[in-house]
């Protein structure tokens, strides 16, 4: 049976944020930029790929049919569970200015832990992000096939899905929005020659464009499955990149991906687990049976913090200016459109979005070094200091 296919622009439901006790956030400020972002003005372009069907089997190797009474009902498939780890390279990370232990200041670190979680089989697979570094929808998955471009957001918990054209996987992670990015276009290198039999060797695979270059770390499967080119064309869109021809080859997943961006500083997706499990038609097929289409749009998340009141207790800064208290806050102002990533004494403590500000409750009186980034790493404005209590502004332009 030929899969379903609805055209036109994506619209998001409303979607709601859960603020951590630690932090205040307000609405806009009165000061700086008060224009979205550029990507807000891309129109979603129609969609060019079919929404999948759980009763799709000759065409998705991955979702099984078996004869009941005459008639196909979908069962489970062998299928692949897969983790990738999130990493920032380790320049991105501020100075220190005071004592806190290493071990207090890895353990805050492993709070804004953040990966990349898969269930595949077949020529599908699903994804979703888990963790507070990256604005990806909370609840949602995004799932494509091999066969075709473009995305179904899945939200299996309200059994609610819709449209994702390519291009949004940078807006979806940097923005924390469905806007369509621009992906220069890559030629992608020829494929290994096929011998006997499967290779069992890993192979490494560079696309490069102006802005950045992704390495791709690529491991055989051997089963002859091919839901490894829908992580791949993910970790191009975050790249910026759109590859023109075959990435892998059946069988083959990408193991890891490094991306480099123009300046240097580096964004690493490392597998931390990888197992094999029965994947049920409903986890990967594009339109569930029983979801429904959703048509509301998803509204701007807000400036959250990572830790809470007693974490941000056990940071130290340098000697305070003038009187000690027992516990400050210190606001964090964001002046830039975009949504930035505060780091304190090298700890990821909270995302503020473009024109807000955020509190940090519990601080020690004293001064700490900060650091913004872009939520993919790529800008990064420097080390600076901010005293609390008090008020701390990023710079407006961060360095590329």
């Amino acid at each position: 049976m030929s899969e379903l296919r609805r055209h036109g622009s994506a619209r998001f439901m409303a979607f709601g944020m859960a603020s951590l006790a630690a932090c205040r956030s307000r609405d806009s400020l009165p000061f700086g930029p008060t224009t979205t972002s550029p990507q807000a003005s891309a129109e979603p372009v129609p969609l060019e790929h079919s929404l999948a069907r759980v009763d799709d089997a000759k065409e998705s190797p991955g979702v099984l049919t078996r004869e009941v009474d005459g008639s196909a009902e979908p069962v489970a498939a062998e299928g692949t569970g897969l983790t990738y780890d999130l990493q920032w390279s380790e320049g991105s990370f501020a100075a220190r200015m005071g004592d806190t232990s290493a071990a207090t200041l890895d353990a805050l670190r492993r709070r804004s832990a953040t990966s990349l979680n898969v269930v595949a089989s077949g020529s599908r697979a699903a994804l979703t992000i888990a963790g507070p570094r990256t604005l990806f929808p909370p609840g949602f998955e995004m799932r494509a096939q091999a066969e075709h471009r473009g995305y179904t957001l899945v939200e299996a918990a309200e059994k609610r899905f819709m449209e994702a054209p390519d291009g949004v996987w940078r807006s979806l992670l940097n923005d924390g929005r469905l806007d369509v990015s621009p992906l220069r276009a890559v030629a992608a290198p020829d494929l290994p020659a096929k011998g006997p039999g499967p290779s069992p060797h890993e192979r490494t695979l560079t696309l490069t464009t102006k802005s950045a270059t992704l390495t791709l770390t690529v491991a055989p499967g051997g089963d002859g499955q091919t839901w490894g080119t829908v992580v791949a064309r993910a970790f191009c869109e975050l790249a910026g990149m759109s590859p023109d021809g075959a990435l892998l080859a059946d069988g083959e997943w990408p193991k890891r991906a490094d991306i480099q961006w123009l300046s240097g500083r580096t964004l690493r997706f490392a597998t931390a687990a990888k197992v094999a499990r029965l994947v049920e038609p409903n986890e990967v097929v594009a339109a569930p049976t029983g979801f429904h289409v959703a048509r509301r749009a998803l509204p701007l998340p807000s400036s959250r913090a990572f830790l809470t009141q007693g974490d941000f207790a056990t940071l130290r800064g340098a000697a305070p200016d003038g009187t000690a208290g027992e516990g400050s806050a210190l606001w964090l102002v964001n002046r830039d459109v975009a949504p930035r990533v505060a780091l304190i004494e090298g700890v990821p403590v909270g995302w503020i979005a473009g024109n807000q500000s955020l509190s940090l409750e519990g601080l020690r009186p004293g001064r700490y070094a900060i650091r913004w980034l872009s939520p993919l790493g790529e800008l990064d404005s420097g080390d600076g200091v901010a005293a609390a209590p008090g008020v701390v502004a990023m710079r407006a332009t961060a360095s590329p």
